[in-house]
């Protein structure tokens, strides 16, 4: 029972603080957007540079976003994090990013049961408990935080962490996504499940994981029309992602199997 919403669609980038110079702020921002058009290579040049020329913790902090979601390197992104850290120990970008690191590992140690490392849940509760300890209207943390609780199965305290994200941003698509994932896999009540996973669709219609879940959804309500239509469409993204082909193949026999069933 794994969520799959992307880290990186929760790694937006907060308003920096501090008095950074004109020209550092411009080739920071250059690396932003490397990041988030997918040029990790590009990005990690940039954040080098800058570092090598003064270390500071927005330039940590985004270098451990290229490692974590470009580049899917855990251990290199956890140690960027510990540099910004080390420079502002309060930095609550990178405390919920440390989380992040410890849920991307519970993730990762899942088996085909669903069991995972408890260890990685609670370091990940330490840390998101730090980052809301910090300021607890950063609205990200809450979205993550709920994660650990749906992996507990703890359903309601994952939905009120939820639900106390959407006063802070109503417009993030990853609160809908989640809900709609929880309603789905672990309360089983489907028209919640599609509410919400329409809604996230309808703010952010790139979401890959998101379509994929509203195509089981549909699985589940046994509406094969638009099932067919939106897993073809996570495929579709899985392709302009270029991903694995064969994680993609995988995929298309899910569909099959699921297809099967719907007949």
């Amino acid at each position: 029972m794994r969520i799959l919403t992307p880290i990186f669609i929760i790694l937006n980038t907060v308003v920096f603080t501090g008095c950074l110079q004109k020209d550092y702020q411009k080739e920071l921002d250059l690396a932003i957007l490397y990041r988030s058009s997918g040029q990790y290579e590009k990005a990690e040049m940039v954040l080098n540079q800058l570092i090598k020329r003064e270390k500071n913790k927005d330039a940590y902090k985004e270098l451990g976003n290229v490692y974590l979601t470009g580049y899917e390197d855990i251990n290199r992104a956890e140690e960027a994090y510990q540099n910004s850290l080390k420079l502002d120990p309060l930095y609550v970008n990178s405390l919920h990013n440390m989380g992040l690191v410890n849920l991307k590992r519970y993730e990762n140690s899942l088996d085909h049961q669903g069991v995972g490392n408890e260890e990685y849940l609670k370091k990940a509760m330490e840390w998101f408990d730090k980052a809301i300890g910090k300021d607890p209207n950063f609205y990200l943390t809450h979205v993550e935080y709920a994660k650990v609780y749906y992996y507990q199965k703890d359903f309601p305290k994952a939905l009120e962490l939820l639900e106390k994200a959407i006063p802070l941003n109503a417009a993030y698509a990853p609160i809908y996504s989640v809900k709609g994932q929880i309603y789905l896999k672990g309360l089983k009540d489907f028209d919640k499940a599609m509410y919400n996973l329409k809604k996230s669709y309808s703010l952010d219609p790139q979401n890959g994981e998101n379509i994929y879940f509203l195509a089981i959804c549909y699985a589940e309500v046994k509406d094969k029309q638009n099932f067919i239509f939106y897993f073809d469409k996570y495929i579709s993204t899985l392709g302009q992602r270029k991903v694995d082909s064969r994680i993609i193949d995988d995929y298309k026999k899910e569909k099959d199997k699921l297809l099967k069933k719907l007949k």
